[in-house]
């Protein structure tokens, strides 16, 4: 008996024929389509998509309260922040150049000094 002939079954072994099992192996469409089905309809990608929010502000006992903290943030916030921000700048420079020409003064005639002395 020749083997892979239904009469002859041996352990492990099918009976059809590597002919008739091609298109049973490369029909995976079916399982294809079930697997996209399974990610688009999967609960856990929901978590991930963000819903619109909702207006919070749009009240009439919270409207003015919102309207009064826009005016707080760009009308006195700002301008302090930003006017500390250039007063620490300006002081900083007011303070680093001398303390930097000081030094320059002192390194130079150091380097001078001892470049004079390499020179012979």
């Amino acid at each position: 008996m020749r083997l892979g002939s239904p009469a002859a079954p041996l352990c492990g072994q099918h009976t059809l024929t590597p002919r008739a099992r091609r298109p049973e192996i490369f029909n995976v469409g079916e399982t294809l389509a079930d697997a996209a089905n399974a990610i688009v309809d999967d609960s856990f990608l929901r978590c991930f998509t963000s819903a619109p929010p909702d207006p919070w502000n749009w009240n009439v006992y919270l409207f003015p309260m919102w309207c009064a903290g826009v005016v707080c943030r760009y009308l006195i916030l700002f301008p302090a922040r930003l006017a500390f921000l250039a007063l620490a700048q300006g002081l900083f420079f007011l303070a680093f150049t001398p303390v930097q020409l000081c030094l320059r003064v002192r390194r130079g005639g150091a380097m001078w000094a001892a470049a004079r002395a390499v020179q012979g």
